[in-house]
């Protein structure tokens, strides 16, 4: 595992060239561009009401490039790197190479732990109340009175 800081910048190149072989068009080449990746995954995790303290044990899994169009007629090669959240920061667990097919999306995923499920279930549920329908019913006639 790598640390991902810019103190690293170096073996996290080596790594994604290690991946990448020759394939250069849609795969990770800068090892800044996974730096950025920790941001993006940082601000998943804050979208879910998970607390700095509580992201510990969160996974996130990247693949590079874009959707291809229907116009490509074979796969276009690309990076995917698999990142951990452990309480010291983001590591680099493992970047290996992969296919993305025409009119496939990238996949990009957080994994969360059951506690952090639970939490980020029990902040969604706070924002609203739960009624039977006749009681929204009533709810609603009376707001409109």
């Amino acid at each position: 595992m790598i640390k991902l800081t810019t103190e690293n910048l170096g073996k996290i190149a080596d790594a994604l060239e290690k991946a990448n072989g020759k394939a250069s068009a849609h795969t990770y080449r800068n090892p800044n561009a996974i730096i950025v990746l920790t941001e993006t995954a940082e601000n998943s995790l804050a979208a879910l009401g998970l607390n700095k303290r509580d992201r510990a044990g969160a996974a996130a899994v990247y693949q590079s490039g874009e959707e291809l169009p229907s116009a490509y007629k074979y796969h276009a090669t690309t990076t995917t790197v698999t990142l951990l959240r452990r309480p010291g920061g983001w590591y680099l667990v493992k970047a290996y190479a992969s296919q993305l097919w025409p009119r496939q999306k990238p996949c990009n995923r957080i994994t969360l732990t059951s506690a952090q499920d639970a939490a980020a279930v029990a902040g969604f549920r706070g924002a609203y109340n739960v009624a039977v329908e006749s009681e929204a019913a009533k709810i609603v006639a009376d707001d409109a009175r």
